[in-house]
């Protein structure tokens, strides 16, 4: 079984399926994961965003990763490029990968890049371009995803709830190989905060501690 992890950006995946790739791939899975911005130099500097990205080699060296692509795009600026070229890069790395289980933004994220990647990727996996696909879930992100609650209708539900338990300890292991971007407590991307609330969510159904998806689109139970 194959497994695509798209994520705006470098620590978006292990925030949102870091456990549940250390899960997957102990079931046999091969993850992989594409990684759409680089950066923002202008803000940051070149010295900035070059260190983000070597930290995200090393956590993916970390992780189980069969493969990992790398983008460009400008982080937190995805919205001056055209959407066709974003729809475009992520259906190459689909139709190469040949996913079955495919995570993604939610949709409804208060970060404008990850409702941009969360629709290009909607694009990329409509079922009569990518049949092989089977499962299409949304991650939630802390700090970007809690935020956009200023509709009901805005507001992720958690509906999946993935035993984390035994991949927590890596988990946290690899959000803190992203020094460059460690929160200090009790931020909710904060080391801290991400363990409570791994743990809040599985306790809500038994476990010790738990990810949770929106299911998108299942093509089976």
């Amino acid at each position: 079984m194959k497994v695509l992890v798209i994520a705006s950006h470098p620590d978006d995946e292990v925030l949102g399926a870091g456990g549940t790739v250390f899960d997957l791939t102990e079931k046999g899975a091969k993850i992989y994961f594409l990684i759409m911005t680089r950066g923002m130099e202008e803000i940051h500097g070149k010295e900035k965003v070059e260190m983000l990205r070597e930290e995200a080699r090393e956590v993916h060296k970390f992780l189980p990763s069969t493969e990992t692509t790398f983008l460009d795009f400008p982080s937190l600026n995805m919205d001056t490029v055209p959407k066709r070229d974003i729809n475009r890069s992520i259906e190459e790395v689909v139709q190469k990968v040949r996913p079955e289980i495919v995570f993604t933004h939610f949709m409804n994220d208060f970060n404008n890049d990850h409702q941009l990647v969360s629709a290009a990727t909607m694009v990329a996996v409509r079922p009569y371009v990518a049949p092989f696909i089977r499962k299409v879930y949304g991650y939630e992100v802390m700090s970007s995803t809690e935020w956009n609650c200023n509709s009901p209708n805005n507001m992720f539900i958690a509906l999946c709830f993935n035993d984390i338990s035994k991949h927590l300890d890596k988990k946290l292991q690899a959000l803190k190989m992203y020094k460059s971007q460690q929160k200090e407590y009790p931020h909710t991307r904060s080391v801290k905060s991400v363990a409570n609330h791994a743990s809040q969510r599985g306790n809500i159904v038994g476990f010790e501690a738990a990810e949770c998806f929106y299911p998108i689109r299942l093509k089976e139970i």
